[in-house]
C-alpha cells in the first residue's frame, strides 16, 4: 500500500474530528462545543445567617431574635474568569417562600443544588438588600443593581462598595438586616456540599439597667456616636477604619409617658436593643445618656470604642448609689528588659465583667468604692478567690500570689502563657461596705501594646455572659 495515500487518509480523519469537536461561533470563530458530561451534578449550597448553616439554637444562633435573618436573598455564582455562571433569586422559589410565611418574617437557612462546570467559583450572596443604597447612589437600591445582573455578564468590582446607613432603617418588620458574604470555593467532584455564612453589616446593642437607687422612670435614651455609613463586604486591617467625618450617628429612643424601672439588687431591667453601623477608627468611647422624668439627665462613657459587623456590644447602665471601681494593671517583661505595663483599667467593674488579658502576663487589682456623687473611699476588707471554692488560689489558668482574705490588700498573680484560655475570680468586699461581684479574665496571644483594650463587644454567636457596664453620672 501506498504511503503517501495513508497519510493522506489519516490527514483527513483529523480534520474530520476536528471539525467534530468544534462550532462556529457568531464572531466566526470557531469555539469548542461544551461537553455536558463534564459538568458537576448536584452542587449543595447550604445558605444562613453567621454560621446558622451548621449550628442548632434559633436559627443556629443563641443570641439570635426573630427577624434577624434572611427576608430576601440573591446568589451569584462566578467562576475564576469573572463570569457570572449562575444566578439564583431564591426569593422567588417555593420553599423560600414556605419559609417565610412560616418563619417570624425571616428564613434561618435555604438549601438548593445547582450543576456547574468544575473549578474555582467565587460565590457571592446577598440578603436584605431591598431598601439599602450606596452611599454615591440614592436613586435605586442596591437590590435592583443586583436584579440587573444576569448569566454571562461579567462580575463588578464591588470591592469598595459603601452602604448609606442601613442600621437606621431596620426595624425588623419591614425592614431587615442586610447581610453579605464573598467565599470562594474550589468544585471538583458531584454531589459536593457548600456552606455559606452572610455576615450581617451592622452590629447589635444591647441595653439593661442595673437600679439599685429606688425605682425611677425614663423619658429618653441616647447613644452617640457611630458610623453613618458601612463597607458591603467586611474588611482586614486598616480598611475598616472610616473617615472620621462620617461618625456623627447618634441613636436615641424616647419613651413617651415615661418607663418605669423599678428597684433591684438582682435583675437587670433590659432597657432597649437597637442596631449600629459598624464602627472603627474612633478615637474615644461611645457616649451614652438618660434623661428622667425628674430633669436630670444621666450620662457616661463606654469602654468600648468600636463596634464590628455581626457583634453584639451589651451594655449595663448601673444607677447605684455605691459601686465598685476596680483599676487592673498587667505587665509583660520582655528578655533582659523590664516589665512594661501592657494594660490599665477601668471604670466601675461591678456585678459579672470581663477583661483580656496577654497570655503569662503577672496583674494587679486595687479597688474603690465610689458613690453617686463621685466621692471615692478605699476599700477596708474584701477577699478574693479563684472558681466557686472561696479558698482556692489558683487553677490551670491563673494563680493569685497566697490567700486573700479579709484585707484591704492589693490583689496580685499571673495568667498561663496560653491564649484563648478563660478563668473567673468571685470577690466580696466587707468594709466600708458589702458589695460582690466576678472579674472574669481570658488570655490572649501576645500583640503591641497599644493594641490593647478594656473591653470589646462579642460575635453574634459568642455566649452572653457578660455586659459592659457605663456608670451613670448626673450632669
Amino acid at each position: 500500500m501506498n504511503k503517501k495515500w495513508i497519510y493522506q487518509v489519516l490527514s483527513g480523519l483529523l480534520v474530520l474530528l476536528g471539525m467534530a469537536a468544534c462550532s462556529e461561533g457568531t464572531n466566526g470563530i470557531d469555539t469548542p462545543v461544551e461537553d455536558k458530561d463534564s459538568r458537576l451534578e448536584s452542587i449543595t449550597l447550604h445558605i444562613g445567617a453567621a454560621e446558622t448553616a451548621t449550628t442548632r439554637a434559633y436559627g443556629g444562633d443563641e443570641n439570635a431574635r426573630k427577624g434577624e435573618f434572611m427576608n430576601t436573598l440573591r446568589v451569584f455564582i462566578v467562576d475564576d474568569a469573572g463570569m457570572i455562571e449562575k444566578v439564583i433569586t431564591a426569593t422567588d422559589s417555593a420553599s423560600f417562600k414556605s419559609s417565610l410565611e412560616a418563619g417570624a418574617g425571616c428564613v434561618t437557612n435555604y438549601t438548593t443544588t445547582v450543576d456547574l462546570l468544575p473549578g474555582v467559583k467565587t460565590i457571592y450572596a446577598f440578603s436584605n438588600m431591598d431598601n439599602v443604597y450606596k452611599v454615591d447612589e440614592m436613586t435605586e437600591t442596591f437590590d435592583s443593581e443586583l436584579g440587573d445582573l444576569k448569566e454571562g455578564d461579567t462580575w463588578p468590582d464591588m470591592s469598595d462598595y459603601v452602604m448609606a446607613d442601613p442600621a437606621g432603617k431596620i426595624d425588623l418588620e419591614e425592614n431587615f438586616i442586610p447581610m453579605s458574604v464573598q467565599q470562594r470555593v474550589d468544585l471538583t467532584v458531584n454531589n459536593q456540599q457548600v456552606s455559606v455564612a452572610l455576615v450581617r453589616l451592622v452590629g447589635r446593642v444591647d441595653v439593661v439597667v442595673n437600679n439599685q437607687q429606688g425605682e425611677v422612670s425614663v423619658s429618653k435614651l441616647t447613644l452617640s456616636d457611630f458610623a453613618d455609613r458601612v463597607f458591603l463586604f467586611e474588611q482586614a486591617g486598616e480598611t475598616k477604619t472610616v473617615p472620621e467625618e462620617t461618625i456623627n450617628s447618634s441613636y436615641e429612643r424616647t419613651f413617651d409617658g415615661g418607663l418605669v424601672i423599678p428597684n433591684s439588687t438582682t435583675t437587670p431591667f433590659e432597657l432597649d436593643t437597637f442596631y449600629v453601623n459598624e464602627t472603627f477608627g474612633r478615637e474615644e468611647a461611645f457616649n451614652v445618656s438618660l434623661e428622667l422624668d425628674n430633669d436630670i439627665t444621666l450620662s457616661g462613657n463606654t469602654q468600648s470604642w468600636n463596634i464590628e459587623r455581626n457583634h453584639i456590644l451589651p451594655l449595663r447602665l448601673n444607677l447605684s448609689d455605691l459601686d465598685i471601681v476596680l483599676t487592673i494593671t498587667a505587665q509583660i517583661a520582655p528578655i533582659g528588659g523590664y516589665p512594661v505595663t501592657v494594660y490599665t483599667g477601668g471604670e466601675s467593674l461591678t456585678d459579672n465583667y470581663q477583661i483580656t488579658l496577654p497570655e503569662g502576663c503577672t496583674f494587679t487589682i486595687s479597688g474603690k468604692l465610689q458613690s453617686s456623687g463621685g466621692g471615692m473611699q478605699d476599700i477596708a476588707s474584701w477577699s478574693w478567690w479563684v472558681g466557686n471554692d472561696n479558698t482556692a488560689t489558683s487553677n490551670d489558668v491563673i494563680v493569685l500570689n497566697g490567700i486573700v482574705s479579709n484585707t484591704g490588700d492589693d490583689i496580685s498573680g499571673h495568667v498561663t502563657a496560653l491564649p484563648g484560655q478563660t478563668a473567673t475570680l468571685n470577690f466580696q468586699v466587707y468594709q466600708p461596705n458589702a458589695k460582690n461581684g466576678t472579674l472574669t479574665i481570658t488570655t490572649e496571644a501576645l500583640q503591641d501594646w497599644n493594641d490593647y483594650t478594656i473591653a470589646r463587644a462579642m460575635d453574634w454567636l459568642a455566649t452572653p455572659l457578660w455586659y459592659e457596664p457605663v456608670r451613670l453620672t448626673a450632669e
